[in-house]
Protein backbone atom coordinates (compact mmCIF):
# COMPACT_ATOMS: atom_id res chain seq x y z
CA UNK A 1 0.00 0.00 0.00
CA UNK A 2 0.94 3.45 -0.99
CA UNK A 3 -2.06 5.60 -1.24
CA UNK A 4 -4.82 6.11 1.63
CA UNK A 5 -7.59 6.97 -1.21
CA UNK A 6 -10.99 7.77 -0.44
CA UNK A 7 -14.01 9.01 -2.81
CA UNK A 8 -16.94 11.94 -2.53
CA UNK A 9 -19.12 12.51 -5.44
CA UNK A 10 -20.24 15.79 -5.46
CA UNK A 11 -22.21 17.81 -8.11
CA UNK A 12 -22.25 14.39 -10.19
CA UNK A 13 -18.22 14.56 -10.62
CA UNK A 14 -16.65 11.95 -8.42
CA UNK A 15 -13.09 13.66 -6.63
CA UNK A 16 -10.60 10.93 -5.37
CA UNK A 17 -9.05 12.16 -2.09
CA UNK A 18 -5.79 10.70 -1.39
CA UNK A 19 -2.95 10.86 1.65
CA UNK A 20 0.65 9.45 0.81
CA UNK A 21 1.66 6.69 3.07
CA UNK A 22 5.31 6.23 1.59
CA UNK A 23 7.71 9.05 0.45
CA UNK A 24 8.48 7.38 -2.88
CA UNK A 25 5.38 8.34 -5.10
CA UNK A 26 4.87 10.96 -7.79
CA UNK A 27 2.62 12.50 -5.62
CA UNK A 28 5.06 13.31 -3.05
CA UNK A 29 6.22 16.45 -5.21
CA UNK A 30 2.83 18.29 -4.96
CA UNK A 31 2.66 17.64 -1.14
CA UNK A 32 6.20 19.17 -1.06
CA UNK A 33 6.54 22.04 -3.01
CA UNK A 34 2.62 23.27 -3.17
CA UNK A 35 1.01 21.84 -0.71
CA UNK A 36 -2.47 19.76 -1.15
CA UNK A 37 -3.39 19.89 -5.18
CA UNK A 38 -5.87 18.74 -7.51
CA UNK A 39 -3.29 16.76 -9.76
CA UNK A 40 -4.52 14.77 -12.56
CA UNK A 41 -7.95 13.91 -14.06
CA UNK A 42 -8.71 10.08 -14.73
CA UNK A 43 -9.65 8.44 -18.67
CA UNK A 44 -10.08 5.58 -20.39
CA UNK A 45 -8.53 4.65 -23.44
CA UNK A 46 -8.39 2.31 -26.16
CA UNK A 47 -4.79 1.10 -26.11
CA UNK A 48 -2.47 1.70 -23.60
CA UNK A 49 0.98 1.75 -25.61
CA UNK A 50 -0.16 3.98 -28.28
CA UNK A 51 -1.23 6.73 -25.41
CA UNK A 52 1.70 6.25 -23.55
CA UNK A 53 3.60 6.69 -26.75
CA UNK A 54 1.43 9.63 -27.90
CA UNK A 55 2.04 11.52 -24.94
CA UNK A 56 6.14 11.27 -24.95
CA UNK A 57 5.99 12.71 -28.24
CA UNK A 58 4.37 15.87 -26.44
CA UNK A 59 6.79 15.82 -24.10
CA UNK A 60 5.09 13.88 -21.17
CA UNK A 61 6.07 11.55 -19.33
CA UNK A 62 5.13 8.15 -17.83
CA UNK A 63 5.75 8.01 -13.64
CA UNK A 64 4.21 5.33 -12.25
CA UNK A 65 2.61 2.18 -13.84
CA UNK A 66 0.69 -0.91 -12.14
CA UNK A 67 -1.82 -3.39 -13.96
CA UNK A 68 -5.22 -3.36 -13.54
CA UNK A 69 -5.50 -7.59 -12.51
CA UNK A 70 -4.18 -6.68 -9.27
CA UNK A 71 -7.44 -4.62 -8.29
CA UNK A 72 -10.18 -6.43 -6.99
CA UNK A 73 -12.93 -6.42 -9.92
CA UNK A 74 -15.22 -9.02 -8.75
CA UNK A 75 -15.85 -7.30 -5.81
CA UNK A 76 -15.85 -3.68 -7.50
CA UNK A 77 -17.78 -4.71 -10.68
CA UNK A 78 -19.68 -7.74 -9.92
CA UNK A 79 -18.83 -11.23 -10.71
CA UNK A 80 -18.14 -12.35 -14.20
CA UNK A 81 -18.43 -8.19 -15.36
CA UNK A 82 -14.55 -7.47 -15.65
CA UNK A 83 -11.98 -9.09 -18.17
CA UNK A 84 -9.72 -11.80 -17.16
CA UNK A 85 -6.58 -10.88 -15.74
CA UNK A 86 -4.31 -11.28 -19.17
CA UNK A 87 -6.72 -9.46 -21.21
CA UNK A 88 -6.40 -6.30 -18.59
CA UNK A 89 -4.46 -3.00 -19.47
CA UNK A 90 -1.45 -1.46 -17.36
CA UNK A 91 -2.72 2.07 -15.30
CA UNK A 92 -0.65 4.51 -15.88
CA UNK A 93 -0.17 7.93 -13.90
CA UNK A 94 1.47 10.56 -16.53
CA UNK A 95 3.43 13.90 -15.87
CA UNK A 96 1.86 16.10 -18.39
CA UNK A 97 1.69 19.21 -16.27
CA UNK A 98 3.61 20.86 -18.44
CA UNK A 99 2.24 20.39 -21.14
CA UNK A 100 -1.88 20.77 -20.73
CA UNK A 101 -1.71 22.29 -17.42
CA UNK A 102 -2.41 18.67 -14.90
CA UNK A 103 -1.39 14.92 -14.83
CA UNK A 104 -3.28 12.22 -16.32
CA UNK A 105 -4.12 8.90 -15.30
CA UNK A 106 -5.48 6.29 -17.37
CA UNK A 107 -6.12 2.80 -18.64
CA UNK A 108 -7.97 0.21 -20.68
CA UNK A 109 -11.59 -0.29 -19.14
CA UNK A 110 -11.52 -3.71 -16.90
CA UNK A 111 -14.93 -4.10 -18.20
CA UNK A 112 -16.02 -7.22 -20.32
CA UNK A 113 -17.41 -5.88 -23.90
CA UNK A 114 -20.81 -7.51 -23.03
CA UNK A 115 -21.24 -5.71 -19.62
CA UNK A 116 -22.92 -2.61 -20.08
CA UNK A 117 -21.85 -0.85 -16.62
CA UNK A 118 -21.62 2.46 -15.33
CA UNK A 119 -17.47 3.23 -15.48
CA UNK A 120 -16.43 3.03 -12.19
CA UNK A 121 -16.04 6.26 -10.16
CA UNK A 122 -16.98 8.50 -13.18
CA UNK A 123 -20.15 9.82 -11.58
CA UNK A 124 -22.08 10.46 -8.46
CA UNK A 125 -25.72 9.66 -7.66
CA UNK A 126 -27.68 12.92 -7.12
CA UNK A 127 -30.12 13.50 -4.39
CA UNK A 128 -33.32 15.59 -5.47
CA UNK A 129 -33.12 17.63 -2.44
CA UNK A 130 -29.26 18.35 -3.20
CA UNK A 131 -27.91 21.94 -3.00
CA UNK A 132 -25.45 21.77 -5.58
CA UNK A 133 -26.95 20.73 -8.84
CA UNK A 134 -23.37 19.94 -10.68
CA UNK A 135 -19.84 20.30 -11.43
CA UNK A 136 -19.77 23.32 -14.50
CA UNK A 137 -16.13 23.52 -14.98
CA UNK A 138 -12.30 23.14 -13.50
CA UNK A 139 -10.21 25.98 -14.25
CA UNK A 140 -6.78 25.92 -15.26
CA UNK A 141 -3.96 28.23 -14.98
CA UNK A 142 -1.03 28.55 -17.06
CA UNK A 143 1.57 30.17 -18.50
CA UNK A 144 0.95 29.08 -22.15
CA UNK A 145 -2.58 29.44 -23.29
CA UNK A 146 -2.54 29.32 -26.15
CA UNK A 147 0.36 26.10 -26.19
CA UNK A 148 -1.77 23.77 -23.57
CA UNK A 149 -4.79 24.23 -25.76
CA UNK A 150 -3.02 23.30 -28.73
CA UNK A 151 -1.47 20.17 -26.88
CA UNK A 152 -5.09 19.01 -25.51
CA UNK A 153 -6.17 19.45 -29.51
CA UNK A 154 -3.53 16.97 -30.59
CA UNK A 155 -3.63 14.03 -27.57
CA UNK A 156 -7.32 13.86 -27.40
CA UNK A 157 -9.64 12.39 -30.76
CA UNK A 158 -12.04 15.34 -31.79
CA UNK A 159 -14.94 12.83 -31.28
CA UNK A 160 -13.93 12.95 -27.11
CA UNK A 161 -13.81 16.70 -27.24
CA UNK A 162 -15.20 19.89 -28.12
CA UNK A 163 -12.87 22.70 -30.12
CA UNK A 164 -11.97 25.75 -28.20
CA UNK A 165 -14.59 28.32 -27.31
CA UNK A 166 -15.80 31.73 -25.58
CA UNK A 167 -12.28 32.76 -25.91
CA UNK A 168 -11.39 36.51 -24.09
CA UNK A 169 -8.64 38.51 -23.75
CA UNK A 170 -8.24 41.43 -22.06
CA UNK A 171 -5.01 44.35 -21.22
CA UNK A 172 -4.50 41.51 -17.69
CA UNK A 173 -5.34 38.45 -18.58
CA UNK A 174 -7.19 36.27 -21.44
CA UNK A 175 -8.75 33.06 -21.50
CA UNK A 176 -10.73 30.15 -23.22
CA UNK A 177 -12.72 26.88 -22.70
CA UNK A 178 -12.69 22.88 -23.90
CA UNK A 179 -14.42 19.99 -23.29
CA UNK A 180 -12.70 17.03 -22.57
CA UNK A 181 -15.80 14.12 -23.04
CA UNK A 182 -18.83 16.09 -20.59
CA UNK A 183 -15.93 18.39 -18.79
CA UNK A 184 -15.49 21.52 -19.06
CA UNK A 185 -11.76 23.20 -18.79
CA UNK A 186 -11.78 27.17 -18.49
CA UNK A 187 -8.04 28.37 -18.96
CA UNK A 188 -6.49 31.59 -17.95
CA UNK A 189 -3.54 33.20 -17.94
CA UNK A 190 -2.27 36.23 -16.56
CA UNK A 191 -0.88 38.85 -19.14
CA UNK A 192 0.39 41.17 -16.82
CA UNK A 193 2.53 40.52 -13.07
CA UNK A 194 0.08 41.95 -11.05
CA UNK A 195 -3.72 39.97 -10.01
CA UNK A 196 -5.01 37.34 -8.56
CA UNK A 197 -4.50 35.07 -11.45
CA UNK A 198 -0.16 36.03 -11.64
CA UNK A 199 -0.35 35.48 -8.00
CA UNK A 200 -1.44 32.08 -8.16
CA UNK A 201 1.11 31.15 -10.59
CA UNK A 202 4.05 32.45 -8.47
CA UNK A 203 2.89 30.85 -5.55
CA UNK A 204 1.59 27.17 -6.70
CA UNK A 205 2.87 26.80 -10.63
CA UNK A 206 0.73 25.95 -12.84
CA UNK A 207 -2.38 23.74 -12.14
CA UNK A 208 -6.10 23.57 -11.55
CA UNK A 209 -7.02 26.09 -9.51
CA UNK A 210 -10.43 25.76 -8.57
CA UNK A 211 -13.91 23.98 -9.27
CA UNK A 212 -16.82 25.94 -9.98
CA UNK A 213 -20.51 24.30 -9.29
CA UNK A 214 -23.85 25.08 -10.34
CA UNK A 215 -26.66 25.61 -7.61
CA UNK A 216 -30.32 26.25 -6.82
CA UNK A 217 -29.88 29.01 -4.68
CA UNK A 218 -26.61 30.84 -3.86
CA UNK A 219 -27.73 32.33 -0.43
CA UNK A 220 -30.03 28.87 0.83
CA UNK A 221 -26.18 27.11 0.24
CA UNK A 222 -24.24 29.19 1.64
CA UNK A 223 -26.48 29.49 4.66
CA UNK A 224 -26.45 26.02 4.69
CA UNK A 225 -22.78 25.37 5.23
CA UNK A 226 -20.90 25.06 8.49
CA UNK A 227 -20.24 28.46 10.11
CA UNK A 228 -16.87 27.43 11.31
CA UNK A 229 -15.97 25.80 7.75
CA UNK A 230 -16.63 29.12 6.36
CA UNK A 231 -14.24 30.64 8.70
CA UNK A 232 -11.91 28.29 7.88
CA UNK A 233 -12.11 28.78 3.84
CA UNK A 234 -12.68 32.74 4.20
CA UNK A 235 -15.79 32.33 2.28
CA UNK A 236 -16.98 35.26 0.64
CA UNK A 237 -19.33 36.82 -2.13
CA UNK A 238 -17.09 37.46 -5.74
CA UNK A 239 -17.86 38.87 -9.02
CA UNK A 240 -16.45 36.86 -12.10
CA UNK A 241 -13.67 38.08 -13.97
CA UNK A 242 -15.02 37.24 -17.02
CA UNK A 243 -15.92 39.90 -19.19
CA UNK A 244 -18.30 38.19 -20.71
CA UNK A 245 -20.17 36.87 -17.78
CA UNK A 246 -23.71 37.94 -17.07
CA UNK A 247 -24.27 39.46 -13.73
CA UNK A 248 -24.66 36.34 -11.72
CA UNK A 249 -23.27 36.65 -8.13
CA UNK A 250 -20.44 34.06 -7.19
CA UNK A 251 -19.26 32.74 -3.42
CA UNK A 252 -15.85 31.38 -2.79
CA UNK A 253 -14.42 29.10 -0.26
CA UNK A 254 -10.81 29.59 -0.52
CA UNK A 255 -9.92 25.89 0.30
CA UNK A 256 -6.77 25.23 -1.82
CA UNK A 257 -4.60 24.42 1.74
CA UNK A 258 -7.67 22.51 2.99
CA UNK A 259 -8.89 20.62 0.18
CA UNK A 260 -6.03 20.93 -2.65
CA UNK A 261 -8.13 23.51 -4.70
CA UNK A 262 -10.51 26.53 -4.34
CA UNK A 263 -14.41 25.87 -4.57
CA UNK A 264 -16.97 28.58 -6.79
CA UNK A 265 -20.49 28.51 -6.28
CA UNK A 266 -22.97 30.21 -9.04
CA UNK A 267 -26.70 30.42 -9.90
CA UNK A 268 -26.19 31.03 -13.62
CA UNK A 269 -23.71 29.69 -16.20
CA UNK A 270 -21.37 32.04 -16.98
CA UNK A 271 -21.50 31.52 -20.81
CA UNK A 272 -23.31 31.46 -23.97
CA UNK A 273 -26.41 29.16 -23.47
CA UNK A 274 -26.71 28.40 -26.97
CA UNK A 275 -22.71 27.78 -27.27
CA UNK A 276 -22.79 25.19 -24.54
CA UNK A 277 -26.22 23.36 -25.55
CA UNK A 278 -24.63 22.45 -28.94
CA UNK A 279 -21.52 21.89 -27.80
CA UNK A 280 -22.86 19.64 -24.95
CA UNK A 281 -25.35 17.97 -27.94
CA UNK A 282 -22.24 17.24 -29.97
CA UNK A 283 -20.73 15.36 -26.77
CA UNK A 284 -24.24 13.01 -26.29
CA UNK A 285 -22.49 9.31 -26.74
CA UNK A 286 -18.92 10.75 -27.20
CA UNK A 287 -16.48 8.09 -26.01
CA UNK A 288 -14.36 9.33 -22.65
CA UNK A 289 -10.77 8.82 -23.91
CA UNK A 290 -8.19 9.64 -25.69
CA UNK A 291 -7.96 8.09 -28.92
CA UNK A 292 -5.21 6.13 -29.86
CA UNK A 293 -5.80 6.94 -33.82
CA UNK A 294 -4.90 10.50 -33.21
CA UNK A 295 -1.27 11.86 -33.82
Amino acid sequence: MVLDIDHMGCGGAVFQFCSLITDDQPHQRYIDEIGPSLTNLNFAVDNVPHAEAQLASEGGCTLTKFHLSLMPWDELLGSGNAKPAEEMSDSIFADTHDQIGFDLEYSETPLKAASWQEGLGTHAARRPDDRIQRLLRLRVMVHDLDGCLDRVQRLFSPASRSGVYHAWSSATAKSARIRLADLELEYCQPLTTEGPWHDYLEQFEQGISAAVFLVKDLKAAVAAMDPEALAQARGEYIADQDPQASAATAYRLNAKDILGFDIELVTALCFNLDQIVETEARMQGAPQHLSPKET
